[in-house]
């Protein structure tokens, strides 16, 4: 009889441990659903700006989920296939998302041209794929305030 006691216990300790890997899993996996939905995101955005190159070259910008455009000298055009994509894309990423636009840090030279080039920041609050983050052992993450952040750098 104390054997299945014992059994009982051990086995009760064992689906506790399960669970909480389960619900840490569950935590990780929304923060690389956001992760692509940004990659995604950031991929059309880039289209978008190479397909009106012109407008949109040399600009800065910054789109906040919510509250719309933050950007002085764009085109009208560029405005209008922002806006567009704004409407489409931008409700696709979490309610604080922000995308930020403007050059890269560093410029590119081929063949002694300079190649126009953008830096397309989506900044986003995962704070339940943080704390898993943080409970695994690791003490650092992307932005430092519980933000997470997709950086891509594409020419026009």
């Amino acid at each position: 009889m104390i054997e299945v006691l014992v059994a009982i216990v051990v086995l009760s300790i064992g689906l506790l441990g399960l669970a909480g890997l389960q619900a840490n899993g569950i935590k990780l996996t929304q923060g690389s659903t956001f992760r692509w939905k940004a990659s995604e995101v950031a991929a059309d955005l880039a289209d978008v700006m190479r397909a009106n190159s012109a407008d949109f070259a040399g600009t800065s910008f910054t789109v906040t989920v919510g509250q719309g455009l933050n950007g002085a000298g764009l085109t009208p055009a560029a405005q209008t296939a922002l806006q567009n994509w704004t409407d489409n894309r931008l409700a696709t990423l979490p309610p604080d998302s922000t995308v930020s636009v403007g050059p890269p840090p560093a410029a590119l030279l081929v063949g002694g041209k300079n190649v126009v080039m953008a830096q397309i920041q989506i900044v986003w609050s995962d704070a339940r794929a943080k704390s898993a983050f943080r409970k695994a052992g690791n003490a650092s993450d992307d932005v430092g305030d519980g933000r997470s952040n997709f950086t891509m750098v594409t020419t026009l």
